[in-house]
């Protein structure tokens, strides 16, 4: 759980720092499914302190 906790994280940095305009359009759309997939399954625990 943390480490799916992490990897969100991580791919809303990399969207954020604006990492995904360097990458190619095939990455770009799995690391967003990946993301999309993670906000829907942990969008509710994610702010939690004790995991």
């Amino acid at each position: 759980l943390r480490k799916s906790l992490k990897r969100f994280d991580e791919l809303e940095k990399f969207e954020n720092d604006g990492l995904f305009k360097v990458m190619s359009k095939k990455e770009v759309s799995r690391l967003s499914k990946e993301k999309a997939r993670l906000v829907k399954l942990l969008s509710g625990i994610r702010n939690l302190r004790n995991l």
